[in-house]
């Protein structure tokens, strides 16, 4: 396992990036680890990673993408993810857990949600993993835990691009958890999804194309559904909710 991480991180740390990519994508898809140790490995060569490309620039956009996309399709083939994916739960295996919180850029302490690591310097750099990371939490759906890890990424710096990115992931939870309290209230899934509107939307001139696009009526809708407290705030009250927009548009 040491070894397995020294190389990882010596590749990383390599100032040639042709072999640093080169080596990072052989040795993470073909050393077979057991799931526990793989988990651990992602987790420190993530981390490593993250170092090198927001805070020394010493990694490429290209290099870095290229990195977690290839750990992250290891990943979705563990037995522990897909059991992940197949149910709703509130809970994760530990390593597992904090293979993800990496996965979304964060970290993980035992008995506590995930916290994301990234300033808001480097929020517009790390736009460039959300496609892949939307689709882990639209996969993952069922998961509290993946869901926060989400929203802590895209809570780093709220932008009316990103909406696509929030819209997308808030109907996947919807699919998957419908009305579900414990979820949307009780984990403030839903609080969160309103105050990312409120800086993403009105506290910035946006058009009245995005107060009434399909993205942001497709979750306030999910939200007043889900009985999320404080949904009604204008201009979306103006601009979304008095449209007619409370109508189901998505399957319950």
């Amino acid at each position: 396992m040491e070894r397995y991480l020294f190389r990882c991180r010596a590749c990383c740390r390599s100032l040639d990036r042709r072999h640093r990519h080169c080596g990072i994508r052989d040795r993470s898809s073909r050393q077979i680890l057991p799931e526990e140790r793989f988990f651990d490995a992602v987790k420190a060569v993530l981390h490593e990673l993250d170092q090198l490309w927001l805070n020394d620039e010493v990694v490429s956009d290209s290099t870095a993408i290229s990195i977690r996309e290839t750990l992250a399709k290891r990943l979705i083939e563990t037995r522990l993810w897909r059991n992940l994916a197949s149910e709703r739960s509130v809970t994760i295996e530990i390593h597992l857990a904090e293979a993800v919180a990496a996965m979304f850029m964060g970290k993980h302490q035992m008995g506590r949600v995930p916290y994301c690591y990234v300033l808001t310097p480097g929020a517009t750099r790390v736009d460039l993993l959300l496609p892949m990371l939307m689709q882990l939490a639209e996969q993952a759906a069922g998961s509290s835990f993946v869901a926060i890890a989400y929203l802590e990424l895209l809570e780093v710096e709220p932008h009316v691009n990103l909406l696509m990115f929030m819209s997308r992931a808030v109907m996947a939870w919807w699919r998957v958890q419908c009305a579900n309290a414990e979820f949307w209230i009780d984990h403030r899934i839903g609080q969160r999804i309103c105050n990312w509107i409120d800086k993403a939307l009105l506290n910035a001139p946006v058009s009245s194309k995005i107060l009434d696009s399909v993205e942001l009526t497709a979750i306030v809708d999910i939200l007043v559904q889900c009985g999320t407290p404080k949904v009604r705030r204008p201009p979306i009250s103006f601009g979304v909710i008095s449209r007619g927009a409370l109508q189901p548009k998505v399957p319950k």
